[in-house]
């Protein structure tokens, strides 16, 4: 490979490797470290890398939803692969993939406290008196509670 496309791909590799490791949260200052170059060449990279993102051109709540979308989609499949499990009776996999999903609904948790105008509504309205219907609303039988007396003695 000719010196100058050696060049170029290991440069692209290092603005994909600077853009990644800031979107993970990492310090303009680590990543310089990382990659062996100052932190001002860091922030040129990731600010060339983010102008080539499609991301860029997203609204902060756009962003926002698509994370949300993606914790969503990825927490939906730890559900289905749990009940794969609970239905082969697999109860290391159980343990493992409770794990993972009380992880994965933490991180949604988060995102959604964090930018609640995330949660536009797309679908249908939530209609309380058909769950009601579904789950027996108001019928459900309250338990009565007699109050006891206790005598301590001391």
């Amino acid at each position: 490979m000719p010196a100058s496309l050696e060049a170029r791909r290991k440069s692209a590799e290092r603005k994909a490797d600077a853009f990644r490791l800031y979107c993970s949260g990492v310090r303009l200052i680590d990543i310089g470290r990382h990659l062996g170059i100052t932190e001002s060449v860091a922030a040129r990279l990731v600010k060339k890398a983010a102008a080539e993102n499609p991301a860029a051109e997203m609204t902060p709540a756009e962003r926002s939803g698509v994370a949300l979308e993606l914790l969503l989609s990825a927490h939906g499949e730890v559900r289905q692969e749990l009940a794969a499990a609970r239905a082969q009776g697999r109860t290391d996999d159980i343990r493992s993939l409770l794990a993972i999903q009380s992880l994965s609904a933490s991180r949604c948790a988060r995102v959604l406290e964090a930018q609640p105008e995330v949660l536009q509504q797309t679908g249908p309205v939530f209609n309380l008196t058909a769950f009601q219907q579904l789950t027996g609303g108001g019928d459900q039988q309250q338990l009565s509670v007699k109050p006891v007396e206790v005598k301590v003695e001391g």
